[in-house]
């Protein structure tokens, strides 16, 4: 298995450090605790942490997270700095709003919901989270108590959402549109879009149909499976 960390690891480490900071905590060994041991509702891809090079893994993350000028790392302490505390405060929105959705609209149980709203909070970009945060009425707090961190929708006081999101696959050939989340349960797949820059907020458009699905991101027209392509929702540009 490779060890390359992935930006889906960078994210949950900085939805630690913002958790470990609501505790009143930045010690590293707090951290990579929580970054490194299976805890009750990890994340399936956290499952490889626990093969005896936790040190290795931590190291790495950190140096990731200081070169990106998200973390600042002093002896044994870390702290977010205030480009991490924007970048974990969206995660942590995401991850919060998608435990109360699904307790509150999908009658989960509240210790049911950690492992799937941790792949929720990876797929969703700002448009979504805040029709979500609509839709339920602006919540102060997750299911567990936890505050949930406020998004501009909160401060306007919108009251209803429109409905803008659709497949990949109704859009016209030659239109264009920003993906808003991506629905699959298959890692590899998700870890594929990714390395192509394809996920949330990405722009592309659709370049042909048949005989295989063609988009168009950037400079690159990318060939893909029609199970792929019907993992991915977008929204069309105005």
């Amino acid at each position: 298995m490779s060890d390359e960390i992935t930006q889906i690891e960078v994210d949950e480490a900085l939805e630690i450090l913002w958790t470990l900071e609501e505790e009143g905590k930045r010690d590293r060994e707090s951290f990579k605790k929580k970054l490194t041991n299976k805890e009750e509702g990890f994340s399936e891809h956290r499952r490889r942490f626990r093969h005896g090079y936790r040190e290795k893994v931590t190291q790495r993350v950190l140096a990731i997270l200081k070169k990106r000028g998200l973390a600042e790392v002093e002896d044994t302490d870390i702290k977010l700095t205030n480009k991490g505390k924007g970048a974990a405060r969206v995660i942590v929105r995401r991850h919060r709003l998608a435990e109360r959705l699904m307790v509150d609209f999908l009658d989960m149980g509240k210790e049911d919901v950690e492992r799937p709203a941790c792949e929720f909070e990876h797929l969703l970009d700002e448009e979504v989270t805040d029709s979500i945060c609509t839709l339920l009425g602006h919540p102060k707090e997750c299911p567990h108590g936890m505050p949930i961190p406020k998004g501009k929708c909160c401060s306007s006081g919108k009251k209803t959402i429109e409905p803008a999101i659709i497949p990949l696959t109704d859009l016209q050939v030659g239109e264009s549109a920003e993906i808003a989340y991506i629905h699959t349960k298959d890692h590899p797949r998700l870890h594929k879009l990714l390395s192509y820059d394809i996920g949330p907020g990405s722009e592309v458009q659709l370049h042909q149909k048949k005989p295989v699905y063609v988009i168009k991101t950037g400079e690159t027209d990318l060939a893909l499976e029609e199970e792929i392509i019907e993992d991915i929702y977008v929204k069309t540009l105005d």
